[in-house]
């Protein structure tokens, strides 16, 4: 194999896929393959690669994100109800993970209602919301769906009908993709590398 059609490869494989890279970006793409690999102007080729993706140039660019790890949690919702949130919040995190000290939402009718703070108050939970018409308050979330919003555009059908059945794959590439800190998300959360081995 020549080198450039590794390097392609590489970047390819950590760029394009929806489990490998999910369209997640350069330096995204860069960290996770430095962890690995290493080749001559290995940045501006990873970047030249993606400012040539077809899709990234066509894509203009419900979340949960813990604050510490990065962790994040997306889920597909057919409604914005309260009861659905609920739901979702009790079933997808708080079982998996246990009930957090702080929520932190936006004002949205659907976070304030009463079945959200009963919820709360019933698992001691503090509430903090965010100012009305001011997203960068809560700026992990706001960059993280921006972030999951550009890989489910990428790998959406044209109608963007399937994107809950894609949401799965760029989670793990997102979480098994290194910060800018080369912090691996997953990783931190459960003590070791994607991809190593895991005893049940």
């Amino acid at each position: 194999m020549s080198p450039s059609s590794f390097k392609r490869g590489c970047s390819l494989s950590y760029h394009d896929s929806s489990v490998g890279g999910a369209h997640l970006g350069i330096e995204r793409v860069y960290h996770a393959l430095s962890l690995k690999y290493f080749w001559p102007k290995m940045h501006q080729s990873i970047e030249n690669y993606i400012r040539s993706c077809d899709r990234c140039q066509r894509i203009k660019r419900d979340t949960k994100v813990d604050s510490f790890s990065k962790w994040s949690e997306a889920f597909p919702m057919k409604t914005q109800e309260a009861s659905e949130v609920a739901k979702v919040l009790f079933r997808e995190i708080i079982s998996r993970y246990g009930a957090m000290k702080c929520l932190v939402t936006d004002l949205g009718r659907n976070f304030v209602s009463n079945l959200v703070n009963a919820l709360c108050e019933m698992l001691n939970i503090t509430r903090h919301h965010t100012s009305s018409y001011h997203p960068q308050t809560n700026g992990l979330v706001e960059r993280t769906n921006s972030t999951l919003i550009q890989a489910v555009r990428a790998y959406s059908d044209k109608d963007q009908n399937n994107w809950p059945n894609k949401l799965p794959g760029i989670l793990m590439a997102f979480r098994n993709s290194p910060s800018t800190q080369s912090t691996e998300y997953f990783s931190l959360l459960n003590g070791v590398r994607q991809g190593d081995e895991l005893t049940f």
